[in-house]
């Protein structure tokens, strides 16, 4: 709950500082361009936490480019 809290006030924080630096007009559509914005913004990262947490359960690791061009050479498939 306190997180959700803080990104209200820094959301309206971030629209009143964007209204008072370009004199937007306060009106319905404001709302909801940064509302847009702002649930994007969360998706986002709510994604990239979630990303982050199943590769740290699944033990996933990067491959490094040496490790890539190895599986590319010996596939058995062409790609087209």
């Amino acid at each position: 709950m306190r997180h959700w809290l803080l990104s209200c006030v820094l959301a309206a924080g971030a629209t009143a500082g964007f209204v008072a630096a370009v004199g937007a007009a306060k009106d319905g559509l404001l709302l909801l361009l940064f509302g847009g914005f702002w649930i994007g913004i969360h998706a986002f990262l709510g994604f990239v936490r979630l990303s982050y947490r199943n590769d740290r359960i699944a033990g996933l690791r990067l491959l490094s480019f040496e490790d890539y061009e190895r599986m590319q050479r010996n596939k058995k498939t062409p790609r087209a």
